[in-house]
């Protein structure tokens, strides 16, 4: 095998392991299952990746890159803060059954001694993108980092939520007024 159908073949476990993960959580996830939807043999996914664990992490540090593209790109160029808020939810409502699968992933990977970095990694990467995308609106808040925080604890809320329920795809409303509740503007110098 050449270097580059190795990088190929990675590539395409890892494309199978996102996708597993997303379609039926992280308890059917087998090397299995992975090596199905590759369409490669399960011998072949262990001389990528040592362990499945190996194999989650890289699927979180992927999903995580698309994540920040994401929160960049979301919303338009000046765009308020409420705009952009509502913009990021109404994105993660559209992108639920996705992104459900991403929160349990997140949660097995804490859930590892040697992988639980990544899930912090993750989720200051996250934080850090939103924070600069909310320093770009018109009037800025106070402390964006704050509100990154106060964002993903929501946002992922509502995640749960709206897979759960489908009727609480009604609540953007509410959980943008919860993060926006109380956010000082920056102070104009």
């Amino acid at each position: 095998m050449t270097r580059l159908e190795a990088s190929r073949r990675r590539e395409q476990i890892v494309a199978a392991a996102h996708q597993v993960l997303v379609e039926q959580g992280v308890r059917a996830a087998t090397t299995r299952r992975i090596a199905a939807e590759a369409g490669v043999t399960v011998g072949l996914i262990h001389y990528h990746f040592a362990t499945k664990d190996e194999l989650f992490g890289e699927v979180l540090a992927r999903s995580t890159a698309t994540l920040v593209e994401a929160v960049r790109t979301t919303s338009t160029e000046g765009s308020s803060l409420q705009e952009c808020v509502r913009d990021l939810l109404e994105r993660a409502v559209r992108r639920a059954g996705v992104l459900l699968g991403q929160l349990q992933l997140t949660i097995s990977v804490m859930r590892s001694p040697e992988l639980a970095p990544l899930a912090t990694a993750k989720y200051r990467e996250v934080v850090t993108a939103l924070a600069q995308r909310f320093r770009t609106t018109p009037n800025p808040p106070a402390d964006p980092e704050a509100l990154a925080l106060a964002f993903l604890t929501v946002a992922d809320g509502l995640v749960v939520l709206t897979s759960a329920l489908p009727e609480a795809r009604g609540l953007v409303a509410a959980a943008e007024h919860t993060i926006l509740s109380g956010v000082a503007p920056a102070p104009r110098i």
